[in-house]
């Protein structure tokens, strides 16, 4: 899946994602949950939706103080609920393999000492309640624009963190070694 580097005589390396490898996994990942999520949309549960939307909102109360984990774990369920409705296994799986091909460095949720990035959390958050907003309002059309501009801005976003990690960083630095 080009995540591991081997350096010979050093050692195999976590690969940091390069923002090309990022704009197309997300061109792939957009194509895709755009077209589940016109497979699952008359399938999907408005009481399912209704406690996600729930959710969405008080982690957006108490940003500051939610986990990497926690807004990680709840960002997933949001995708995959239209992508479970769908009904698809391997849109499943490749949607996740893109993921991690691109999150690998933690690019989207943290800041570089690890913190958590309130800014881009606090929008993905909007964009997630947008999009469950269009889904309980039974609109497809905006629910598709919603998601697509939620991917295309999340891209922006790991793009720039990753293209800022390139500039703090050398080479050599960037590498984790794989244990």
């Amino acid at each position: 899946d080009g995540l591991v580097e081997i350096v010979p005589h050093r050692g195999a390396f976590i690969r940091w994602p390069s923002p090309r490898d990022v704009e197309e996994r997300f061109d792939i990942r957009i194509a895709i949950e755009t077209l589940a999520l016109r497979r699952a949309f008359p399938k999907l549960d408005d009481d399912v939706l209704r406690r996600l939307l729930d959710r969405v909102r008080e982690q957006q109360e108490r940003i500051e103080s939610a986990s990497y984990q926690e807004i990680e774990q709840l960002s997933i369920e949001v995708h995959m609920v239209v992508l479970e409705a769908a009904g698809n296994r391997r849109v499943i799986d490749l949607t996740h393999q893109l993921r991690e091909q691109v999150y690998i460095a933690s690019t989207l949720y943290r800041n570089p000492g690890g913190s958590v990035s309130v800014p881009r959390v606090r929008k993905v958050a909007e964009d997630h309640e947008a999009f469950l907003l269009a889904l309980l309002d039974r609109d497809l059309p905006r629910a598709v624009r919603e998601l697509e501009a939620h991917l295309v801005r999340t891209r922006d976003m790991v793009i720039a963190a990753v293209q800022d990690g390139l500039r703090r960083t050398s080479t050599l630095e960037r590498r984790e070694p794989v244990r």
